[in-house]
């Protein structure tokens, strides 16, 4: 079933997208002495960012592995490079560690509202796990999901049943197939903003610590090439909700 709303007044996503990009910072290596392949693993993780990565020697040569977040002349954060290397290994998002329950470094809780251009399928894939992990730590929430059209879903059917044992999922997208998953509540819709937009939100409750509040939006300019932000900060989370409960309500529950 696909159904059609009035315009409202809140933002787009495309204008939510637009706003977000004007942002930039930068981040500073200092006297790194970790592997070469560990430090590329920082530097890859935000070379299509506008956050801009440097490498830079102090006099002294101290402290080693020291990672500064700023905005111009202006301090952001702080951390240990290994353990920021760590936290943006994709291949440690699926493998055990020695700490499993480490959170990554309050660093990258600052990089709230930062801007990537030409992810594609995979890497949107991989941003997304990482909400949808937050979401089924927290357990007892909701997960927003745009996948442009229901159909992507099928190749996430097993995943997205372990998740909806404890979290519900409102599915948005074209209503080109019907998933046979429980705790779905579909959202079926074939404007252009939702066949142009992939995102993932979690809707938090109220008495949330950090964990409650992030989400994904992404703008598909090419095929299967995305631009748009990620975000751990809930003002700009709830817009992007806001903009989906304004403009596009459930279609049909699916229980």
């Amino acid at each position: 079933m696909t159904a059609s709303r009035p315009g409202t007044t809140t933002s787009s996503l495309a204008e939510l997208v637009e706003e977000v990009e004007a942002a930039g910072l930068t981040l500073t290596l200092y006297n790194p002495t970790l592997p070469e392949e560990r430090l590329a693993l920082v530097e890859n993780h935000f070379d299509v960012t506008t956050i801009s990565v440097r490498r830079r020697a102090t006099d002294d040569g101290t402290p080693e592995n020291f990672a500064v977040l700023h905005d111009g002349d202006e301090f952001v954060s702080a951390c240990d490079v290994a353990a920021l290397s760590a936290a943006v290994d994709p291949a440690a998002a699926f493998t055990p560690t020695e700490h499993p329950n480490a959170e990554p470094p309050a660093l990258l809780a600052e990089i709230d509202q930062s801007t990537f251009t030409e992810y594609g399928k995979r890497r949107m894939i991989l941003a997304s796990r990482d909400i949808e992990k937050r979401a089924w730590r927290a357990g007892a929430s909701a997960i927003h999901v745009g996948f442009q059209e229901f159909s992507r879903l099928r190749t996430q059917l097993d995943l997205y049943r372990r998740l909806t044992e404890d979290v519900t999922v409102h599915l948005y997208g074209e209503a080109d197939w019907e998933p046979p998953v429980e705790n779905v509540v579909l959202h079926g819709y074939a404007t252009d903003e939702i066949r142009d937009h992939w995102f993932v939100v979690f809707e938090a409750d109220d008495e949330a610590d950090e964990l409650g509040a992030c989400a994904i939006l992404a703008q598909e300019r090419e095929p299967n090439v995305y631009s748009g932000f990620w975000t751990s900060q809930r003002p700009l989370a709830d817009r992007v909700l806001d903009r989906l409960e304004a403009e596009y309500p459930a279609t049909a529950p699916h229980a």
